[in-house]
């Protein structure tokens, strides 16, 4: 089949293939997260990571530092929204039937189900997103990317 997708259920392992170097998904559900004591905690050599900050049989929130040109692969969810807010640099996104959204610090994107989508860091400073969707929001990759051959 031409545009059969492949299923990966588990964030890690999608965050990994998609180049994020560090991924912290032990200490969730904190009744506080300081965002900028993480930020110098995980400054280890300026690498990407992930760490998950809340988790719950309703909903997960992941905070995703990356560098200037990191992206990750096009992708879309079969029956759940994903949505994040932009905490620092400024981030680009293509969302399939949308076109390009370039969003900054204090902007909500907003992808609705089945809407391929993709993500990347431009600018010359790093940038943190907070990704919130249902906890272990299937992703599919379709055989067929959509996404401007330039992203």
């Amino acid at each position: 089949m031409k545009n059969r997708p492949v299923k990966q259920n588990d964030a890690t392992d999608v965050l990994k293939k998609d180049g994020v170097q560090e991924l912290f998904f032990d200490k969730d559900n904190n009744y506080h997260t300081d965002l900028n004591k993480l930020i110098e905690k995980n400054k280890n050599g300026d690498k990407s990571w992930a760490r998950r900050v809340i988790y719950n049989d309703v909903f997960s929130a992941t905070l995703i530092y990356q560098k200037p040109g990191e992206t990750n692969r096009t992708h879309y969810h079969k029956k759940e929204d994903e949505w994040w807010v932009i905490l620092k640099g400024n981030i680009k996104w293509w969302i399939e039937d949308i076109g390009i959204i370039n969003a900054s610090i204090g902007d909500i994107v907003f992808v609705p189900k089945t809407k391929q989508h993709k993500i990347k860091t431009i600018g010359k400073e790093n940038s943190i997103r907070l990704a919130i969707c249902s906890p272990d929001i299937p992703h599919f990759h379709p055989e067929v990317d959509q996404s401007p051959k330039d992203f």
